[in-house]
């Protein structure tokens, strides 16, 4: 990737020409942002950096846009070799590509938002598991209770983990269309972006969820490794069911469904199909998540999700829990690319290009984020 902003002779260079173009002299431009004429001179030399401010007045005053004077060479990142994806046979390569490429130009995306607002992305986070196929599941209890003692949660349900993802561990996370039900999510890093997933929008909120604790769970392991489930090879088996393993253990703590249970069959002498569905509810993930999850760790007898499945239909969910919004869907990408136009930075049709969005949902984007964004506290 090229950062122009680390390149200020490149910079300069393209600010003369715009302020040639627009018949301007250095003493007009010096004195419109308030700078002495040989601060411009070192400027357009490279010599001094500029700051944001003076880039936009800059360009409000050549009547170019701040994006075409930092993205002469756009930030492409190449994210191909972290894309995994379960192994079906109905899936084509155009669905894989296509979910491919959204991804890293979301990525890239967000590198480009980041560099015009001149943000320092937080890429902290702990090192990577080094798997061993013999201790994988153990090793997935770990690195669930390390994430967990990052994210400061202890033991308690997680029902916005995108949001603490974003916030804590540096993730961008999106939700779209993928093309393909088969595709639950798609998982990318570089070191210029971090950690980016889609997630397939056509997929319940609850089964986002567990694909997002999945994808997290590759990034605390096989964190740049090529990693295709039912590919044949025995660590991106490995890599799967540690990805597998951690999401249940970090969405469904067993200390915490084991006290739980005891909770609830003590209040009520008994515990019941419902108690299942509430307790999925509370720890927001799928009926069939927490029961699997409750089988597995010997809470219910194993098979009990094949006796009850058929009792999720006749008990509704509660559509709150996963209410769906701008924020849900765009993350921490949305709050950037609503900042960038409130500062004129770039215009909604540059940013429905950037985005991957057309011109209304671009609109949606910017209502839901500029309402509050300059209000003060």
């Amino acid at each position: 990737m090229t950062d122009n902003r680390d390149h200020p002779d490149k910079l300069g260079e393209r600010l003369r020409r715009a302020r040639g173009a627009a018949g301007l002299t250095q003493d007009q431009a010096a004195t419109a942002i308030g700078v002495a004429r040989t601060t411009l001179v070192a400027i357009e030399k490279g010599e001094r950096r500029l700051k944001m401010a003076e880039l936009v007045g800059l360009a409000e005053l050549y009547r170019v846009s701040s994006a075409s004077l930092l993205q002469a060479e756009r930030a492409d990142l190449e994210m191909r070799p972290q894309f995994r994806r379960a192994n079906h046979p109905g899936l084509s390569d155009e669905a894989v590509s296509g979910a491919i490429t959204l991804l890293e130009r979301l990525a890239t995306a967000t590198v480009e938002l980041d560099r015009l607002l001149g943000h320092t992305p937080n890429h902290d986070a702990p090192p990577p598991v080094r798997l061993d196929a013999r201790r994988v599941y153990e090793q997935a209890d770990d690195a669930a209770l390390l994430v967990r003692s990052r994210l400061r949660v202890g033991m308690a349900p997680i029902p916005h983990l995108a949001r603490l993802l974003e916030s804590e561990l540096g993730f961008h996370i999106f939700t779209r269309s993928l093309g393909a039900w088969q595709i639950s999510g798609v998982y990318g890093y570089t070191p210029q972006s971090g950690p980016c997933v889609v997630l397939n929008a056509a997929h319940p909120p609850s089964r986002r969820q567990f694909t997002l604790g999945h994808e997290l769970g590759h990034f605390m392991s096989t964190r740049d490794v090529v990693d295709i489930e039912g590919g044949g090879c025995e660590d991106s088996a490995v890599a799967e069911r540690f990805a597998n393993a951690f999401s249940a253990s970090l969405l469904m703590p067993a200390p915490a469904l084991r006290g739980r249970v005891a909770e609830i069959t003590d209040q009520s002498g008994k515990f019941t199909v419902a108690a299942i569905f509430f307790m999925a509810e509370e720890f927001a993930v799928s009926r069939e998540a927490m029961c699997r999850r409750l089988e597995g760790l010997g809470l219910v007898r194993v098979g009990t999700w094949d006796k009850v499945r058929h009792r999720a239909s006749e008990i509704p969910a509660n559509k709150l829990l996963f209410e769906e919004t701008p924020f849900t869907r765009h993350g921490r990408l949305g709050l950037s690319a609503a900042r960038a136009y409130d500062r004129e930075l770039l215009s909604e049709g540059q940013l429905a290009e950037l985005l991957v969005l057309d011109r209304v949902e671009v609109r949606e984007l910017l209502d839901a984020y500029l309402g509050d964004i300059d209000e003060e506290l």
